[in-house]
């Protein structure tokens, strides 16, 4: 299954959906494969935001994987002539931040994320399978393409001769075909497009508002709408995400984030998650206990890259990596998110270098554990989890069993213990093996398991909600009038049947009383809105098709604030 709705949602200073006054502009885009909003203020908000809106494209048509572009060009060639200054930049900033992150961030690592099928090319492609480690969605690779495309992942060789770039000559062949490095710098590009909004902006004067990219980068102005000028945004619950787990308040800066659970850039497999961040250690997608991390700070570009470089060093190292000199010297702030599995489900520490009241944890299930205390000094505290209700439960279920393994005497006859062959050691074995098992069923799928009650569907395009249905009443709307010509709606054998037809995109939706499913969709080759979730039928579940940029959200309170899809 795929699921998120964005990485941040931003909220006004009160906490509802932010709004725009009359003195405001609001730009929609859709470059780099993901929703893009401009909200601009001032007097020169329209001209401004339209030429960031530009700016975006022409940048996309530079690093784009899937169009003809520079990058694409020093991929299949092995160089690139006259490159742009743009390309020659952002190279340069990569092989800086290659190194200071130890090689936790690496562009190079494109061939492996193509591998996994986790690349631009399976989520807004057309599906085409062309090489020869292409296979069935989704299925794990062959060990063999992972052990030699590993051996191409240093990024330090990547050449810049004035206006040429040179990717090393190392090649390996496997299955006949020979394989050299490729890259990609979407790690860093997002945050590079955010650093020249925020140039666009200031050369029209324009100090109020922000620019969201794909709501995973997002650069911060001041809010004209709040009195400090901060906006409060809420960082993604990485487990349910029409939910937040923490608020931070900021004006002025840019916040980044990362994890394994963006649409179209995770899959499931007998019950493992495989997400997009490569880690070029093992070759493998990160599978390092850390679901999302937020960075802070001035430089956009930065904060892009760190953000993946954190969920590769995974936790001890990532602990100390944000607390050392370079995060403190660059006045870089980060937290992130680490998932303690156990036999009952899992905990979540979020461990930050601020205080323990820049990020402000609002969801139950996330404790923060790490954090600057007063004196400057870095304090950890490890969440364990409760096993008091456990123990409890399993000496119940142990005792029953005995009972019922004890066979009765006849009449009044008690039983004799010694003689029951139940008392062996073997059999103790099994019964507390059984005893475990069936204690860690029942509170795991019981006791701890987290439901939503569903009173709403929602269908949002882009950020607009253009549809909902109240389950309650059975009765659905289109609440965005824009969208009458857009949205067909039919009774079929008491099924709700939605059509959405967005540009050249058809969206399928089908609502059943209480639950909701896509079943059908031309928005690409894999169709993972249809084939990757099941039906929603709790108000905490999400259905994406992240290349029409359609959701089917179900909900349980109405007034949930959501910005950025």
């Amino acid at each position: 299954m795929v699921a998120v709705l964005c990485c941040f949602m931003l909220l006004s200073s009160n906490g509802s959906v932010f709004a725009a006054d009359g003195n405001s502009y609001s730009l929609f885009d859709e470059s780099f494969n993901t929703s893009n909003e401009i909200v601009l203020y001032g007097s020169n908000a329209k001209t401004a935001a339209e030429s960031i809106k530009q700016e975006l494209q022409r940048l996309d048509g530079i690093f784009s994987l899937t169009k003809d572009s520079e990058l694409k060009t020093l991929n299949e060639t092995g160089q690139l002539q006259n490159a742009s200054a743009d390309t020659i930049y952002l190279f340069g900033r990569a092989k800086q931040l290659y190194a200071q992150t130890d090689g936790a961030f690496n562009p190079a690592t494109y061939l492996l994320t193509d591998l996994w099928q986790l690349s631009s090319r399976f989520s807004d492609a057309d599906g085409n399978f062309k090489e020869k480690y292409d296979r069935e969605l989704y299925k794990l690779p062959e060990q063999k393409y992972i052990d030699a495309f590993k051996q191409l992942l240093n990024f330090e060789e990547v050449q810049i001769d004035g206006n040429t770039i040179y990717l090393p000559p190392k090649s390996v062949t496997v299955d006949g075909k020979p394989y050299r490095m490729q890259v990609d710098l979407g790690g860093i590009v997002k945050g590079y497009a955010a650093e020249q909004a925020k140039k666009i902006a200031a050369s029209f004067g324009i100090t109020d508002g922000y620019v969201s990219l794909g709501g995973s980068s997002i650069t911060f102005f001041n809010n004209p709408n709040s009195d400090g000028g901060k906006y409060s945004v809420g960082v993604l619950n990485p487990q349910n995400v029409n939910s937040y787990y923490a608020v931070a308040s900021v004006k002025d800066t840019t916040m980044s984030t990362s994890g394994n659970y963006q649409p179209g850039k995770y899959f499931e497999l007998d019950g493992k998650r495989y997400c997009h961040i490569i880690d070029s250690k093992t070759g493998r997608p990160v599978d390092s206990g850390i679901t999302t991390v937020s960075i802070l700070c001035d430089d956009a570009i930065t904060a892009d890259a760190l953000t993946t470089a954190i969920m590769v060093k995974g936790f001890d190292s990532a602990k100390e990596y944000i607390n050392g000199s370079y995060f403190k010297q660059n006045d870089i702030n980060a937290a992130f998110v680490y998932q303690k599995g156990w036999l009952l489900g899992n905990i979540n520490e979020v461990i930050t270098n601020t205080d323990k009241d820049f990020f402000d944890v609002t969801d139950g299930n996330f404790k923060l554990c790490g954090y600057v205390n007063d004196d400057g000094a870095f304090i950890y505290n490890a969440q364990n989890p409760n096993l008091t209700l456990f123990i409890c439960v399993a000496v119940v279920v142990a005792l029953a069993l005995i009972a019922v393994a004890i066979k009765k005497g006849s009449g009044k006859t008690k039983p004799d213990l010694k003689k029951q062959k139940f008392f062996k050691l073997s059999d103790l074995a099994v019964y507390a093996t059984v005893a475990v098992l069936v204690v860690g069923l029942f509170l795991g799928f019981v006791v701890f398991r987290s439901q939503v009650d569903l009173n709403y569907i929602e269908i949002y395009h882009q950020n607009n909600r253009i549809y909902i249905y109240d389950v309650a009443t059975g009765e659905g709307v289109i609440t965005d009038e824009t969208y009458a010509d857009k949205i067909e709606i039919e009774k079929i054998n008491g099924k709700v049947v939605v059509t959405i037809k967005t540009g050249n995109f058809v969206n399928v939706a089908e609502i059943d009383g209480a639950s909701a499913k896509m079943i059908e969709a031309n928005c690409s080759g894999t169709k993972e809105c249809v084939n990757n979730f099941g039906a929603i039928t709790n108000g905490n579940q999400t259905i994406i098709c992240d290349v029409a940029h359609i959701k089917i959200v179900g909900v349980g309170d109405a007034d949930m604030p959501i910005l950025n899809g």
